[in-house]
């Protein structure tokens, strides 16, 4: 509890003092990281949010299932594959 109540906040302010206009590397590359982990939970989220309208609006679980899963498939799509598959093109 200490470590994360304690020793991540000053090393924060640490790096705005010494560097004040500067964005590290390695700064570029964790904040990229945890974005891209936050938007799976948030994904599923929604497709949770989705299946559960979608149960009640067409009472139907098939139905309610099918418009989650190409939700998430638009998701996965749009959030993880087109970037790669974008990056790979730019090479």
């Amino acid at each position: 509890m200490r470590q994360g109540t304690v020793d991540h906040p000053w090393r924060s302010v640490i790096h705005r003092e010494a560097e004040p206009n500067e964005v590290s590397d390695l700064f570029l590359r964790v904040s990229s990281r945890l974005l891209l982990i936050g938007m799976v939970p948030l994904a599923l989220g929604i497709c949770t949010d989705l299946f559960l309208v979608a149960d009640v609006v067409c009472h139907s679980l098939l139905r309610a299932g099918a418009v989650a899963a190409f939700a998430a498939l638009l998701f996965a799509g749009l959030w993880f594959l087109y970037p790669v598959l974008y990056h790979r093109m730019r090479r």
